[in-house]
């Protein structure tokens, strides 16, 4: 499936999203008594999943068309018809709920799973809807070839079609007593078919989702007709959101889930709003804990070790390190504007995105080798630190309580230790600056590089469309959840109004 077209349907779990535990069985009639709504997505898809989308009913999708409906006035290739159509060919049928549901139940809970080489989709068949839904499924794989089977004698398996990349596979599965849709394409559909298809607790290399007490309660507390889930890494556990999308714009609410035994998230206090001021493509304030605080000097160590060959990078990359890890303040992230220009492949970044990364630090944190390498210098005070000579200038700095990262070099950012901060994350992506900075590309600065091409894929794509949206923002607080499954989780918040015409502003 075209990823211009889908990803537009994946961006309702843009906020890195969690699932949940049940004893009870996904099925397409209506959950008994004792098993809430809410819990019955925690059983259809494994704990091993990547990302998903989970649907109340067949009408749940609804908003999404609405969505992007208007979203097409600005990005054509984002109609509900287009992305309807890539829908089908990638699954057999229409998550949405737009076209191509033969054979599919009105009523029951489906899920929509991405993982990196596959895309899967599980729904209920309808009550005397398996003699379709076996045509229609039989009828989508034949488009590849002939279905062949995955497994030999009497195990049950799914049949697939295709080769390579282009692999459909898919089956009608009984799963505790309720048939089910599950098809899939990709390099590994098989496998996911496989894997959606054999989903339970008795199964303990392939545990449902809902088999963890933590993504139980997540369940429970983020409920809604569309949710997506997107399992994270250490420390984060996972996050799972509640999404609100309408002609309006595209929201979620939900719950950063921390991983079990990991320290907290946030401590302390992030910059107040004061330090986001101008006009940065990006800001992100932070008040990191124990869990959080590795991530600055991970973020430090990608840009350098792209940026950077040989000794160089080495040393610097030492230095920083240490002094990142000594620091305990509040985070501030800006990246005041992107370069199109100076994009070329993805080791040129800091020559595009002027940016800066700074925190509160402890005295002496920055500690300068004893002799610097030819291609250093030795800052001045108040700024002391050290500067790369060479292109892009690149600073690690030290002063005013602060450690912080240029490129290029200048002054610790504004307002960084100011009171009336929050504990809390909180980030801002200027959409309608971006769309700025994109429009200077043609089809000529798409050879120099595999960056400036995919930024004029994006200007082609979605220009228009950010230039016509409000900011896209997200944050984080403590939870304020009663069970105590969840004391250590994050309230997730995230926003992307659309400023179309005949929506409001």
């Amino acid at each position: 499936m075209p990823a211009s077209k889908i990803l537009f349907v994946i961006a309702a779990m843009l906020p890195a999203l969690a699932s949940a535990k049940s004893s009870a069985p996904a099925s397409s009639a209506a959950p008994t008594t004792w098993v809430l709504p809410a819990q019955l997505a925690g059983e259809l898809v494994p704990a091993t999943a990547t990302t998903a989308l989970f649907f109340e009913d067949g009408q749940s999708g609804q908003g999404l068309v609405r969505l992007l409906t208007v979203a097409s006035q600005a990005a054509p290739s984002m109609a509900p018809n287009l992305v309807s159509q890539d829908l089908v060919r990638a699954l057999g049928v229409d998550p949405l709920g737009t076209g191509g549901m033969v054979g599919i139940a009105t009523i029951g809970p489906r899920a929509l799973v991405v993982e990196p080489r596959a895309i899967g989709y599980s729904a209920p068949v309808a009550q005397g809807g398996e003699a379709k839904a076996k045509a229609a499924l039989m009828a989508w794989l034949g488009q590849l070839g002939n279905p062949r089977p995955t497994r030999s004698g009497p195990l049950k398996g799914p049949l697939a079609s295709g080769s390579g990349e282009q692999v459909r596979a898919g089956m009608i599965a009984s799963q505790a007593g309720s048939l089910r849709w599950i098809s899939a394409s990709g390099r590994n559909a098989a496998a996911l078919v496989s894997q959606l298809a054999h989903v339970g607790h008795k199964a303990q290399d392939n545990a449902p989702l809902g088999s963890s007490k933590t993504l139980l309660a997540a369940l429970v507390a983020v409920p809604g007709p569309l949710r997506g889930w997107s399992r994270g890494e250490a420390p984060i556990l996972g996050t799972l959101v509640s999404i609100n999308a309408s002609a309006a714009g595209l929201s979620a609410r939900g719950l950063i889930l921390p991983a079990p035994d990991a320290p907290p998230l946030l401590e302390g206090t992030a910059p107040p709003e004061s330090a986001c001021g101008g006009s940065a493509l990006l800001c992100a304030r932070a008040a990191p804990g124990p869990a959080l605080r590795a991530l600055a000097p991970l973020f430090a160590r990608e840009l350098i070790a792209r940026d950077l060959l040989g000794p160089q990078r080495d040393q610097l990359d030492a230095m920083i390190q240490h002094a990142l890890a000594q620091t305990k303040g509040p985070v501030l992230t800006r990246i005041e504007t992107l370069r199109v220009r100076s994009l070329t492949e993805p080791d040129q970044l800091l020559a595009a995105l002027p940016s800066s990364i700074a925190s509160g630090a402890t005295p002496g944190a920055l500690v300068l080798p004893a002799k610097l390498p030819s291609a250093w210098s030795a800052l001045p005070a108040p700024q002391s630190g050290v500067m790369l000579s060479a292109q892009p200038q690149l600073c690690a700095q030290e002063g005013n309580n602060a450690v912080w990262i240029s490129s290029p070099c200048g002054p610790v950012p504004a307002h960084l230790a100011d009171e009336g901060g929050a504990k809390e994350i909180a980030a801002r992506i200027d959409t309608q600056s971006l769309a700025r900075s994109l429009q200077p590309l043609n089809a000529l600065d798409a050879l120099r590089g595999s960056l400036s091409a995919g930024a004029f894929a994006m200007k082609l794509l979605w220009s228009d469309l950010l230039a016509h949206s409000g900011p896209i923002e997200i944050s984080a607080r403590p939870a304020t959840q009663a069970d105590p499954s969840l004391a250590n989780a994050l309230d997730l918040t995230f926003a992307w109004p659309l400023f179309m015409a005949g929506t409001p502003k």
